[in-house]
């Protein structure tokens, strides 16, 4: 897993995607999910995954939000959408030079594919948005695992922080709440226990 930040900012017309080349996106999250299976080299040998995620601007594909076929939104969008990740292709080669000679499969989506097959209402990824406001006091009440609607309760990010850590600690709250318990008292202590048990059996490495 890698982060590439810079201190570019995102460009403001995305028409300099298709007329320059070489355009910079200020960040990627770039990831290797097949690096995470344990049987991937047995079942795909020298094959992997590669999955890279940007920030982009709605107002960058909104005029095809309203599409009568999701699956076909026009050569023009299809051309913004290719450039744009093409762009964020080249970033990553840049510090894996190793991959630019190995894509087998290229697949491309934008923030109107998390708005069709999300329901996010301009594309986002990572739901709330990621601002000081989402953490004031008012906020903090909202967003938490209970709901006005008996046996519905809300986890992952949105009730915590963003992110992968912030999803499982939105897990632990929830699942908290729906067994009136204090997981995270539990885990700490489970840890603590495991911890002072493999201590003990590790050997005295201490010199003689």
């Amino acid at each position: 897993m890698s982060l590439l930040l810079t201190r570019l900012n995102t460009p403001q017309d995305p028409q300099s995607f298709l007329e320059e080349d070489g355009i910079k996106l200020p960040l990627l999250f770039i990831s290797f999910p097949s690096a995470k299976d344990p049987n991937w080299d047995k079942e795909f040998p020298e094959r992997s995954t590669c999955e890279i995620v940007t920030v982009g601007p709605w107002e960058w594909f909104k005029r095809w939000a309203d599409a009568e076929d999701p699956f076909h939104r026009g050569d023009e969008y299809d051309r913004l959408k290719t450039a744009v990740g093409r762009a964020m292709w080249q970033q990553v080669v840049e510090m894996f030079p190793h991959l630019r000679t190995r894509v087998e499969c290229f697949e491309i989506g934008s923030p109107l594919s998390n708005y069709d097959y999300l329901s996010a209402p301009q594309g986002e990824l990572y739901g709330a948005n990621h601002n000081m406001a989402r953490f004031s006091a008012e906020n903090a009440a909202l967003l938490r695992p209970q709901t006005p609607i008996e046996g519905l309760f809300l986890t992952g990010q949105d009730i915590f922080s963003c992110g992968f850590v912030g999803a499982m600690y939105g897990g632990l709250l929830c699942a908290s709440t729906v067994l009136h318990r204090q997981l995270l008292l539990d885990l700490t202590l489970a840890f603590s226990k495991h911890g002072r048990k493999r201590s003990k059996a590790e050997p005295d490495k201490k010199a003689k």
